[in-house]
């Protein structure tokens, strides 16, 4: 894995047997079969608005002290026996797992310390265990066969879950249901695959987030949803991989409850020049519509294709819906997402093609000088005058070069003059130049890549 792939905390290196089989593109990191990965996005970073087991569903803050069965009342209009294990404590430790690579495979791993509520940090799974011993997971295949026979398609990954020294009596599984106000419940099942065939176990609750469910054994669970079910909007992420040697980029539309963390090394391993984009992903699409991208970048060579794309919203699926070439130097596009035919957008935003440390640490002179011949052609001269006036205002410009510009009355050498003029003065006066320029033109300035 690279540098600029993986993200979040430092990672906690445990030791693991060197026979363990690794698939090519891992053969030479025999030190680092185990490392932490980023936090669960939609913990950490959205705005949701309800947790599993909390009175108004409100969010909890991101540390807390967690507390135990036999230690906090349970949540209200919940009925257990008093044997039984309080299933709905109000907050969960968040832990981030250690995870095994083993070729394609990748193992989950989080140790619970007593009896209590864990939430892995990667997957968003909520564990509710009966004492101490360690939990291991890991994303599976569904056999599309027997949900078919049952009439059911999947609505989320399916996990694998192993446990040693402990019993889980219970697991929450995110989903990307977009519940109405007063509503209890909606159209989910959770599998449980066994050698045996298919069970289906009815939820004990749905909350904004998870569904709840309790289990007898471990093996391989997951969400499924009726055949015949409406197709409604569910809650997704439009993600992108950039592929600097082509160069392009690739979009990919998927529901919020993907393992974004395994899909990301997936890529690694299978395009190992990709570089994953941190944007604005969320958004709402309605399973089996076709959407269309477009970019608001006026730039003729900007080629994106299909015209339009399915959304399929199977979390295996790791093919891109949309592929974009022809953006060259620029260092961000602006792009919406909306249904075919359709006239709203249902996703927009301003999509960064260098790294972040990159754009901190770039120079504002380079960054003129790459656009510069896109500057001049989308530049106004109403919007030239004005930069002159603040740059004279702001004693960026002497009197002498403010009357030089003032005299030059057509755009195109204007523009080019402004430009010489004010790279040749460095990095203060580009970067203030870029100020006004943004807050004058902030459409242009976005499309042109300068921040």
């Amino acid at each position: 894995m690279t540098a600029d792939f993986l993200t979040g905390p430092p990672p906690k290196t445990i030791t693991h047997a060197v026979n363990l089989e690794l698939h090519p593109s891992e053969q030479q990191q025999l030190a680092a079969y185990t490392y932490t990965v980023p936090a669960f996005p939609h913990i950490c970073y959205s705005d949701r608005s309800g947790w599993p087991g909390s009175k108004n569903q409100s969010r909890l803050p991101r540390s807390f002290s967690c507390t135990w069965p036999g230690q906090t009342e349970k949540s209200p209009g919940v009925t257990a026996s008093a044997s039984s294990l309080d299933l709905f404590v109000k907050n969960f430790e968040h832990c981030t797992p250690d995870i095994t690579l083993g070729g394609p495979k990748e193992t989950y791993h989080i140790h619970c310390f007593r009896a209590g509520s864990y939430q892995c940090t990667a997957t968003g799974l909520v564990f509710v265990v009966d004492g101490q011993g360690d939990v291991r997971y890991s994303v599976v295949s569904w056999d599309m066969d027997l949900l078919a026979f049952h009439c059911k398609k999947p609505a989320g990954p399916l996990f694998d879950i192993e446990c040693e020294g402990l019993t889980v009596r219970q697991i929450h599984f995110p989903h990307c249901e977009i519940l109405s106000a007063g509503e209890v419940g909606h159209p989910l099942w959770v599998a449980h695959m066994r050698h045996e065939g298919l069970e289906l176990i009815s939820p004990e609750e749905t909350t904004p987030t998870h569904v709840v469910a309790n289990i007898s054994s471990c093996s391989a669970f997951g969400l499924m949803r009726n055949d015949d079910t409406p197709l409604v909007p569910i809650r997704a992420l439009v993600t992108f991989f950039l592929d600097p040697g082509v160069p392009s980029l690739h979009v990919f539309l998927l529901p919020e409850n993907v393992v974004l963390d395994q899909m990301r090394r997936q890529r690694a391993r299978n395009n190992g020049n990709e570089r994953f984009i941190e944007t604005i992903s969320d958004c709402e699409l309605v399973p089996q519509r076709q959407y269309t991208l477009a970019s608001r970048t006026e730039l003729d060579l900007i080629f994106i294709q299909p015209g339009r794309a399915t959304f399929y919203p199977v979390s295996h699926n790791y093919n891109p819906a949309f592929q974009i070439f022809g953006f060259g130097n620029l260092r961000s596009i602006h792009l919406t997402l909306r249904e075919h035919n359709g006239m709203d957008s249902v996703w927009g935003a301003l999509v960064p093609l260098v790294p972040e440390a990159q754009r901190r640490c770039g120079s504002l002179v380079g960054d003129l000088r790459n656009v510069w011949s896109e500057f001049i052609r989308r530049v106004s001269m109403a919007m030239l005058e004005t930069l002159v006036s603040r740059l004279f205002q702001a004693n960026v410009l002497s009197e002498s070069e403010e009357g030089a510009l003032n005299s030059e009355t057509i755009r195109i050498r204007k523009a080019r003059l402004l430009l010489v003029t004010i790279t040749n003065k460095g990095e203060p006066a580009c970067e203030m130049m870029v100020m006004f320029f943004r807050e004058e033109d902030p459409y242009n300035a976005d499309n042109l890549g300068l921040a």
